[in-house]
């Protein structure tokens, strides 16, 4: 079928039926960061998961703040199973719903920030060992500073999340 207005095609990540109103690629099939943001090994059938990485998390906290810039991920196989081999997925359109892929977010809000772990929030022990960890020391007992779940760390929303909510604020 001929591309339709939004089509993705080989020559447009935005295909337009207006001569020289589509987005072309840059690279012919499709730009995309070479790195992969997680990887998983396919079985030949059923359903699989691709483990969370910071890559991964850093990719969609992009899009939460620029969705315009959401295009989505590339599947690449590195290399086929069986010669004549395929496999297919299921795309946000198919008629079977337990087809479409599925993006779970897990995360935590940071509305109780007891760093230390010790139950006790605030105290002296959180900001001790928050500027502590922030300088580079371990806590062995203590979380992970990235209080808005972003998945980066340190950044200044990290600091002021938790400044925030130790003045009795909300998070982010």
């Amino acid at each position: 079928a001929e591309p339709q207005s939004g089509d993705v095609t080989w020559t447009y990540r935005e295909y337009s039926a207006v001569p020289g109103a589509g987005v072309a690629w840059v690279n012919a099939g499709g730009d995309y960061v070479a790195q992969a943001s997680s990887s998983v090994q396919l079985s030949r059938s059923g359903a699989f998961v691709f483990p969370s990485t910071s890559e991964m998390v850093a990719d969609v906290s992009a899009w939460l703040q620029h969705s315009q810039q959401n295009h989505g991920w590339i599947v690449i196989a590195t290399e086929t199973m069986l010669s004549g081999s395929a496999k297919r997925f299921g795309s946000r359109e198919s008629s079977v719903l337990s087809s479409r892929p599925v993006l779970t977010l897990t995360y935590t809000t940071c509305q109780y920030v007891d760093f230390n772990n010790d139950e006790v929030f605030p105290d002296d022990r959180d900001l001790i060992d928050f500027f502590a960890v922030l300088a580079g020391g371990d806590c062995a007992t203590c979380n992970s500073i990235d209080f808005n779940g972003d998945g980066v760390f340190p950044d200044d929303r990290d600091i002021t999340a938790f400044f925030s909510v130790l003045a009795g604020g909300q998070c982010e």
